[in-house]
């Protein structure tokens, strides 16, 4: 049978990536495999293991899920079987479910950073904050090469007030990767929020760098450049993030009055 450890590449895809305020998974594709389930008995636990990859691929998740109940029934300690399902469950947004089969997976191999990695994520979405923190650190302290588990913790940690711990968070996770944008973002929206707007400044140059088309980080830093009294600056982001479609802030911009100065400018 395909283990996970041997669907990495693919998986690696599929890593939840979240932002201060939205929490967003890739979409699963691409799990079906060249393995004809014609060659494999239809009794056995493998058979449905392998015609749900190829449900997957059709982005059917429901068959997904019923393949991986039947190779359950017939294998029930296979740890990378409810890992898998807990995908499909997650995909068919059963969060609760989810849960349930990443924390089988790790009951029946503690070692699979994978699966806490997923409870971390699934507990953020279900606002359990502190169950989020404890699956991350246990998926850290068994991969510390995952920028993405610090990023995510940071992220539980910024949610709790623990300003100090999401700060330290981040900046790993830019260790690891020098080119984690929102890694930057979230630290310039903690200085900001700081009112140390130079500091908010510097990261948001920092995201534009990596990404120019990213509005969100010129919406941002033309507020930092307001506090500071910068309005020439302060507007050309302003207008540039609406060139860039930002639709909150082009309404601001075309309806406050508060927004006067920079309409005239």
């Amino acid at each position: 049978m395909i283990k996970k450890k041997s669907l990495l590449n693919v998986l690696l895809l599929l890593i939840p990536v979240i932002n201060v305020g939205t929490e967003t998974a890739f979409p699963l594709e691409g799990l079906a495999t060249n393995i004809t389930s014609s060659k494999i008995s239809s009794k056995s636990a493998e058979f449905y293991i392998q015609r749900s990859y190829e449900n997957a691929d059709n982005n059917d998740y429901e068959k997904v899920r019923s393949d991986l109940d039947k190779a359950i029934e017939i294998d029930p300690n296979n740890s990378n079987t409810y890992y898998l399902r807990g995908w499909a469950k997650k995909e068919l947004k059963d969060n609760l479910g989810a849960l349930k089969d990443f924390e089988k997976t790790v009951a029946l191999d503690p070692k699979d950073e994978d699966a806490y990695f997923q409870i971390g994520f699934i507990k953020s979405i279900l606002k359990d904050y502190y169950g989020s923190i404890s699956a991350y650190n246990k998926a850290i302290e068994l991969d510390s090469s995952n920028s993405v588990s610090f990023y995510n913790r940071g992220i539980s940690k910024s949610r709790i007030g623990y300003k100090k711990g999401a700060i330290s968070d981040y900046q790993k996770a830019i260790e690891i990767d020098p080119k984690y944008k929102n890694a930057y973002y979230n630290l310039g929206k903690i200085a900001q929020n700081s009112k140390d707007y130079y500091l908010a400044i510097s990261y948001f140059n920092k995201v534009i760098s990596l990404d120019n088309n990213d509005y969100d980080a010129y919406t941002s830093r033309g507020i930092a450049k307001s506090k500071l009294e910068d309005k020439k600056g302060a507007c050309g982001d302003y207008k540039k993030a609406v060139e860039l479609g930002d639709k909150s802030t082009e309404d601001w911009l075309v309806n406050d009055k508060g927004a006067k100065w920079c309409r005239d400018m």
